[in-house]
């Protein structure tokens, strides 16, 4: 009987595969896409349920015969299979992986004239050990499912032997989940343009707020503690932290295949000292301590930083005398510049008269170093008071205030000591207290940083640290990735601050509404539980039912309401908009309206044709963005 099956399935592989080849060579000229080699399921109709021998050889001993009566037919049908795979090998586009699949076993052809019946059983997959090509699954009473490896070649004629009455290929089915993870890569970087996106969890407060819009509560369930930032993660691009105080034996800085990390030099009483090492440079003739190392941090720390990959080169000031600040300054323009990838920071700034000879000649150093492709940053001082024209003087915050410098202020990102919770509280997007403000601050940023370092003395130190002296070197991280992600960009001083206020969160601060809250260009805001209770961009992109639209707000209304009319902001990707001209010549936006169709709406709120309309901060609900 079995030799009379194996006649009968030859016969009709035979047939298929000269009809096969026949088809397949006056068709190849038509032919749009080939199949990849794969896993398929083969549906055979049977007399009787297969039966599948267990682990146990005894037992398999004591059933051997009534196994055998039912399962021949399989038995043939596999074995032939076989046999096709290995007469077909040069048929399968990855002859390599026909091997590996099959490794467990000889890639061979099953040979009918052994008659021991335990070789000649096909046992259950989990105690199957003759080949990884094809092998029976499961079975029901009147039906078997066969498991084969097949090449598009092979397809139509295993579908067409004897007793098939089904065929599909072995599918991956998606689990019944939300989604694999709360957030949306996809969309993340359809957002950002970024190539890929990398997403630190339960990260430092101060780093997920950068890389999200404004948190609020009735829109999100729960806070997302995720710090979302380009892969390059400002892989090339070179920090310079003039400040006091560095140890760099830390796991903050152990990526050193990726980046180079060092004491640059030293500056001490006006004069440069290189004898310094590479991992350790802290002051000798002043009280030591570690706000270098913590700004640093806070930089491009491996885990708190905000551009973990960036290059870093300390330069160590004995003492914040402003001649070694000009003296630190010239040693950056002749020997550290590279163009479009150095960020200087600056954590530090006192007030002085605008007309004073030390400023005059800051401004002229640091706009050699502007001109020559280095970006400028510091921090706007701790004084609750104004940058410009401080107690109505003359006086002004240097370096901060000159214009070659990004001026960077702080809010007061709220952090549970108690309950070490690092979320967001909305009440709490305002200036922090401390910070300076008003003309000359650029943009603002976190003013609490969580840090950990190992201090002078190799003491572990793991804290919360504030000031403006961090909200500078958090910001000098989300350029330095924005300069190792973009490099066509070429971005200067001017450049980076306009792309920085472009992508930032405006009208954030609340005790500030003209203030631009720092952002690295990911705005859409997640909910770490799915729980989205709003809509558009920050409510994770979520869209509205039927007949209503999201408010510029992030609710779901009715569209008649007027909330749903563009010139009142409705966002038009997440439900029903009515559209609204402007009314005012070349003008878009929020109290505007919408552009003439085919127009693009710049940041600024202008219609246009080319290119620099559809730019970063580009207004999609006013008009067309690329």
């Amino acid at each position: 009987m079995n030799k009379f099956l194996n006649l009968f399935i030859f016969i009709s592989i035979f047939i298929n595969l000269f009809i096969s080849n026949t088809i397949a060579k006056k068709t190849k000229k038509h032919t749009k896409e080939s199949i990849e080699d794969n896993y398929y399921l083969v549906f055979v109709k049977t007399d009787e349920r297969y039966i599948f021998p267990t682990k146990s050889i005894e037992k398999r001993h004591e059933n051997n015969e009534f196994i055998h009566e039912n399962n021949e037919f399989i038995n043939a049908m596999v074995k032939e299979i076989q046999n096709l795979i290995i007469d077909n090998k040069d048929t399968f586009k990855n002859v390599t992986k026909l091997e590996e699949i099959n490794k467990s076993s000889l890639l061979k052809k099953r040979d009918d004239s052994n008659n021991d019946l335990e070789n000649d059983l096909i046992e259950h997959p989990y105690d199957y050990d003759e080949s990884n090509l094809v092998f029976p699954i499961s079975s029901v009473e009147d039906e078997t499912v066969i498991l084969a490896y097949l090449s598009e070649k092979l397809i139509n004629v295993v579908k067409s032997l004897p007793n098939v009455i089904g065929f599909a290929p072995n599918r991956e089915i998606k689990l019944s989940t939300l989604f694999d993870t709360y957030y949306n890569l996809d969309d993340i970087k359809q957002e950002t343009k970024w190539k890929n996106v990398e997403v630190r969890e339960k990260a430092s407060l101060h780093l997920s707020l950068i890389s999200q819009g404004k948190y609020n509560d009735t829109l999100i369930n729960k806070y997302d503690r995720s710090y979302y930032y380009p892969s390059s993660a400002g892989q090339d691009v070179d920090i310079i932290v003039l400040d006091t105080g560095f140890n760099f034996n830390h796991t903050e800085f152990s990526n050193l295949d990726e980046r180079s990390v060092k004491c640059e030099c030293s500056v001490r009483k006006g004069k440069i000292e290189t004898d310094v090492t590479d991992i350790y440079c802290h002051r000798t003739r002043h009280t030591i301590d570690n706000h270098g190392i913590e700004v640093t941090v806070s930089a491009s720390g491996k885990n708190y930083g905000a551009a973990s990959k960036a290059n870093i080169y300390a330069i160590l000031l004995d003492g914040n005398s402003t001649s070694n600040i000009i003296r630190a300054l010239e040693y950056v323009r002749d020997n550290l510049i590279r163009p479009h990838k150095t960020v200087i920071n600056m954590s530090f700034g006192d007030y002085f008269d605008e007309n004073d000879s030390t400023v005059l000649y800051l401004e002229k150093i640091l706009s050699e170093i502007t001109n020559a492709g280095g970006i400028s940053v510091a921090s706007a001082g701790n004084n609750n008071g104004v940058v410009k024209n401080f107690n109505n003087t003359n006086s002004n915050m240097y370096p901060c205030y000159i214009k070659d410098v990004i001026c960077v202020g702080a809010i007061y990102d709220h952090y549970d000591h108690e309950k070490k919770l690092e979320v967001m509280d909305k009440t709490y997007y305002k200036k922090a207290k401390f910070s300076n403000f008003g003309e000359g601050v650029d943009i603002y940023a976190p003013g609490y940083s969580m840090v950990s370092y190992l201090d002078d003395k190799n003491k572990l130190i793991q804290k919360v640290v504030s000031g403006t002296s961090y909200s500078a070197p958090i910001t000098s991280g989300v350029i330095a990735t924005l300069l190792s992600e973009y490099p066509e960009k070429k971005f200067d001083k001017n450049s980076i601050l306009d792309y920085l206020i472009k992508i930032g969160l405006k009208g954030a601060i609340n005790d500030i509404p003209e203030g631009i809250l720092i952002n690295n260009g990911k705005h859409i805001v997640y909910s770490e539980d799915y729980l989205n209770m709003g809509c558009g961009v920050n409510a994770g992109n979520s869209k509205c039912g039927e007949s209503q639209c999201c408010t510029d707000d992030g609710r779901c209304v009715y569209k008649t309401e007027s909330a749903c009319q563009s010139i009142n902001g409705c966002q038009i990707e997440f439900g029903e908009c009515t559209v609204v001209k402007s009314t005012k010549e070349d003008r878009c936006g929020k109290g505007y309206g919408s552009c003439e169709e085919g127009y693009y709406c710049s940041s600024e709120g202008y219609c246009g044709k080319t290119s620099s309309y559809c730019d970063v901060g580009c207004q999609k609900n006013y008009g067309l963005c690329n």
